[in-house]
């Protein structure tokens, strides 16, 4: 289980990003304002510390960035007094910038990283990769980093075909005050990399859904039969559950070892968004 160790600020901005898409406001943005790029500013400002030969490494990073798009030599203007990572942080801070310069650097960095850490290097990217996504994630931009790409997100559009609308849906419906408390929770886990909790929370509220259904049971696989029995779902729809327990079983916070990933996390959120729609319609299958 990750520990959340945000402050007032971030905990508030989460909080309030959360309320407007429960109110089925789309925030995704590929604009990287001064916030998200101060913030990204001290990611790679970070990775300083300890490093071997930092300084000609981002020098080189520098120049492959300059070759690549094709920038004036005088662009990054580094010398013994202007280091190179001074000059990073300045290109990345800069809202003259374009985005696809910011994101040439970040992956640059990532690239490079082999070269300064040695063999701490895949410890030393995986928190890097963390830190950059959740910036990206927090302030909703249209960017996923994975692998040390900078990739358009997908995650967008599922945010606004599934997980707002079922928030939406369940919200304000008294019967599913339980589903909407647990799936809201999935969300804040993610949000706070607590992902266990967030594949434990997802699975919760689908069941909470069946009881509010007045599906009876004593777990989750219970309570579908008996949903399929009314004919609210199918015979092979069962077998969504059976991987939505399965999944929760192997990858939520219900036993000690578990390990679950961000993707784990939104798999099981998405999955159960959709699922919970379908069944909330009233419509049978």
């Amino acid at each position: 289980m990750n520990e959340d160790n945000s402050l007032y600020g971030l905990r508030e901005l989460r909080k309030v990003t959360a309320q407007r898409e429960a109110r089925g406001e789309v925030l995704w943005t590929e604009h990287l304002d001064e916030t998200v790029r101060n913030k990204l500013g001290y990611a790679l400002a970070d990775l300083r510390l300890g490093a071997a030969n930092y300084q000609r490494n981002m020098g080189i990073v520098l120049d492959d960035v300059a070759k690549q798009l094709g920038l004036s030599p005088n662009k990054f203007d580094y010398d013994e007094y202007y280091e190179p990572s001074e000059c990073i942080f300045d290109c990345i801070t800069d809202q003259s910038n374009h985005s696809s310069l910011i994101f040439s650097i970040v992956e640059g960095i990532y690239q490079k990283l082999s070269v300064t850490h040695g063999p701490n290097v895949q410890a030393v990217r995986s928190d890097f990769t963390a830190e950059v996504q959740l910036v990206l994630e927090d302030h909703r931009i249209a960017f996923d980093f994975v692998e040390g790409r900078i990739i358009p997100r997908g995650e967008q559009v599922m945010h606004a075909k599934i997980v707002v609308p079922t928030i939406s849906l369940l919200s304000g419906r008294s019967e599913f005050e339980e589903s909407e408390r647990y799936y809201c929770a999935a969300i804040k886990s993610i949000q706070s990399q607590r992902y266990d909790d967030a594949v434990n929370d997802a699975s919760t509220a689908l069941e909470a859904v069946f009881k509010a259904l007045d599906f009876g049971g004593n777990a989750l696989g219970a309570r579908a039969k008996k949903a399929k029995n009314a004919g609210t779902i199918n015979s092979y729809d069962l077998k969504y559950i059976d991987w939505i327990a399965a999944d929760r079983a192997a990858k939520g916070d219900s036993h000690p070892g578990n390990i679950s990933t961000r993707e784990d996390a939104w798999l099981a959120v998405h999955v159960v968004g959709a699922f919970i729609l379908r069944l909330a319609s009233g419509v049978g299958r």
